[in-house]
């Protein structure tokens, strides 16, 4: 549902489907800061990070869309399927990274 909604949010621009970028952002971002806050030491059951990491970043994200997008995508413009492709794959690493960076600051101080 929450992907359903975030992707409905954002608009699409000269047919790029910036719905899934932002969902598969937003996951990579959460899922950094979860499994980060884990190996700082934030005390959580092996249920609650699967529930938070695979249950919800996971239904969150998706790939197959992505991957379903990107074929369409290719076959009326090349350029924009390169972008598209770079997109994902830059928001979703950035996204990992400043969760892991959130989690730092906000667990810096926790000793």
């Amino acid at each position: 549902m929450a992907r359903y909604l975030i992707s409905g949010a954002v608009p699409g621009t000269m047919g790029v489907p910036w719905g899934t970028v932002a969902v598969n952002g937003l996951g990579s971002f959460l899922l950094g800061f979860v499994m980060w806050s884990v190996s700082l030491g934030l005390r959580l059951s092996p249920e609650a990070r699967a529930l938070l990491t695979v249950g919800f970043c996971g239904g969150l994200t998706t790939f197959s869309t992505f991957a379903y997008e990107l074929v369409e995508l290719e076959a009326v413009s090349p350029s924009l399927a390169a972008l598209y492709l770079l997109a994902n794959l830059g928001v979703g690493v950035l996204g990992v990274l400043g969760g892991m960076a959130l989690a730092h600051l906000y667990l810096a101080g926790r000793g």
